[in-house]
């Protein structure tokens, strides 16, 4: 395998959008992690950075110290295993990759002879029908029919419109005071961050989203997105006051009404282990489960 230069490892900057497209495309992934507003928006916080390499581009998290799937054509497990290496003898972690889809694995499981593979349910993405959810179709949805009707019902006159450049501060406002009022803690401060970025740069990112304001004209929720492969929308970020019983539930199915008809699926991201956060994700009824695996050098 070629030395890899380290020196032109480079940060995620919005000039880069095209050529990340290109090297997204040629897996077209379903993982959120394959996504340039993703990547773009959280990436500063985790020290991304990254560089093409024998017609691939790799990205490497100084924050977490690991590298992620390289994009483009696979690499075999053999080279997998000289990256790694050429990352470890720099002292750049001990040459862990994330992000590793399942496909992977069943097309290389001489993967093992090099690698320990690792999985855990709190990051698998949670996909869902956009045309299941904007339906809201079946006896598992009850309870979120009921409280759209309760929403519906407490808010004549109710709206939801597009995000756009008069209303994209509004929403990004409403975002930090949702969190203002969370327990503290690194991820909030990150995803603020995040947030913050992504809507600095919401439509070079090409970013869509909706808003939603209840009876009162009172902006009580919204959600962003953007498309991550032909069939599927990724959700960046979704929020609802609190306060008023319903919204959240009327904004996740605005959106899958807002998809429907753009895509088949809609991502709406891990859990990362949040009992709550879990119950609630699992209670829409995903139609599948993206599954990622992590690798760890079983000689470093």
């Amino acid at each position: 395998m070629e030395s890899l230069n380290f020196s032109g490892f480079k940060p995620v900057t919005l000039k880069d959008k095209e050529i990340f497209k290109d090297y997204l495309a040629i897996q077209s992934r379903m993982s959120c992690e394959c996504n340039f507003g993703n990547l773009y928006a959280w990436g500063e916080k985790y020290e991304l950075v990254w560089t093409r390499f024998m017609d691939r581009l790799v990205m490497y998290s100084g924050l977490e110290k690991e590298i992620q799937m390289p994009l483009g054509k696979y690499f075999s497990p053999e080279e997998l295993a000289q990256l790694s290496t050429q990352f470890a003898d720099r002292g750049h972690g001990n040459g862990c990759f994330y992000d590793v889809p399942e496909d992977y694995l069943d097309k290389y499981p001489e993967v093992k002879d090099f690698f320990e593979v690792e999985y855990s349910e709190d990051f698998d993405d949670y996909i869902y029908s956009t045309c299941s959810i904007c339906r809201l179709d079946g006896r598992r949805l009850r309870k979120k029919r009921n409280l759209i009707k309760q929403f519906t019902h407490e808010n004549p006159g109710f709206k939801c419109i597009s995000i756009n450049r008069e209303n994209v501060s509004a929403a990004l406002n409403l975002a930090l005071e949702l969190n203002a009022a969370m327990p503290q803690g690194r991820f909030i401060e990150e995803e603020n961050h995040a947030m913050r970025r992504a809507f600095a740069a919401f439509h070079e990112l090409e970013m869509e989203g909706i808003i939603l304001y209840d009876g009162q004209g009172e902006l009580v929720g919204f959600s962003t997105f953007s498309r991550l492969n032909p069939e599927t929308y990724d959700i960046h970020f979704e929020k609802a006051s609190r306060e008023s019983k319903g919204a959240a539930q009327m904004v996740t199915r605005q959106t899958a009404c807002y998809l429907h008809g753009k895509c088949k699926y809609m991502n709406r991201e891990q859990d990362l282990g949040s009992e709550g956060l879990r119950q609630a994700k699992r209670s829409l009824d995903p139609a599948l489960m993206y599954k990622r695996y992590h690798l760890t050098r079983k000689d470093v």
